[in-house]
């Protein structure tokens, strides 16, 4: 009776942990990105207050969800050029195989430009300073343009509409922002 009910037991657990993990495939399947590149990046490493050395390198930025705000939260990788990780390897004491190729920030706030409608959206980032091996990175002004081409027309028409309302300056945003984020993080919208 007690190898009836253990062999029950994990039948059932197996068969749960399947719908789960079904669930799981089925849900980040259905999730769309939203990428947006920026051409140069461009900053200042600051080493102390009377040190700074430029970088350089190329920036992406992947939305995550649109806030009730209206901002984006994202994650925005930065791939250094050589010369520049090889200067701020030399100013922290690093060796250029510690110092990383690509930087990695998450929970970066951006926001749609006023003046973007379809199919030209843009974003900037809210806060230009970020941190990096433990000193601040000081981040020039410049803009991420949004390639809308390889998302779904739902997702492309959600991002135009809630552009277009930003931009109309309406105060109900939200809704579509939920709609938006509720794609990118491949739910449905009965969730």
């Amino acid at each position: 009776m007690m190898n009836y009910l253990f062999i029950t037991v994990v039948l059932l657990m197996v068969m749960l942990s399947g719908r789960v993990l079904s669930e799981n495939a089925k849900q980040s399947h259905n999730s769309e990105k939203v990428v947006a590149n920026a051409g140069e990046f461009v900053a200042e490493y600051v080493v102390s207050d009377k040190h700074k050395i430029p970088v350089r390198g190329r920036a992406s930025f992947v939305f995550s969800r649109i806030q009730s705000d209206e901002s984006i939260a994202g994650v925005m990788t930065v791939s250094l050029t050589e010369p520049s990780r090889s200067g701020i390897a030399e100013q922290v004491g690093k060796t250029l195989a510690e110092t990383p190729e690509v930087l990695t920030f998450k929970n970066v706030l951006a926001f749609l430009k006023k003046d973007a409608l379809c199919p030209k959206l843009s974003i900037y980032l809210d806060d230009k300073t970020l941190v990096f091996l433990g000193n601040k990175m000081v981040v020039d002004d410049f803009s991420f343009d949004i390639d809308l081409e390889n998302n779904s027309e739902a997702l492309r028409n959600l991002l135009c509409q809630w552009a277009k309302s930003i931009k109309a300056g309406s105060l109900h945003t939200y809704r579509l922002a939920n709609q938006i984020t509720t794609k990118l993080q491949g739910k449905s919208n009965d969730d």
